[in-house]
């Protein structure tokens, strides 16, 4: 899903984007042994502006959710333990800001 304003030299977009639980790793020896992904929500935003002719400032924003990627082996009732999953990574928000000039 996403949000967008462009109007004159200004261009703004905004994206929430989601991707279901999925099966990432297929285990040889069993099923109980395959890894899976959790579901997941990320929010992105980019934005330009034109100065003049040839010339735009552009921004691009990532992960501004700061939403983890989770994954685990093996159903839930039979992962065994205290619940943690195994894979827990946060990449942290990130952006770019620069100058294009085309000639």
């Amino acid at each position: 899903m996403g949000l967008f304003f462009d109007r004159g030299p200004l261009s703004l977009r905004v994206s929430a984007h989601s991707s279901g639980s999925f099966v990432s790793t297929i285990s040889a020896v069993s099923p109980e042994a395959d890894t899976r992904t959790k579901w997941r929500f990320q929010v992105d935003a980019s934005g330009s502006y034109q100065l003049r002719q040839g010339m735009m400032i552009f921004g691009e924003f990532i992960n501004l959710s700061n939403t983890p990627l989770r994954a685990y082996v093996g159903s839930r009732q039979n992962r065994g333990g205290g619940g943690d999953d195994p894979s827990y990574e946060f990449y942290k928000p990130w952006g770019m800001v620069g100058v294009k000039i085309e000639r």
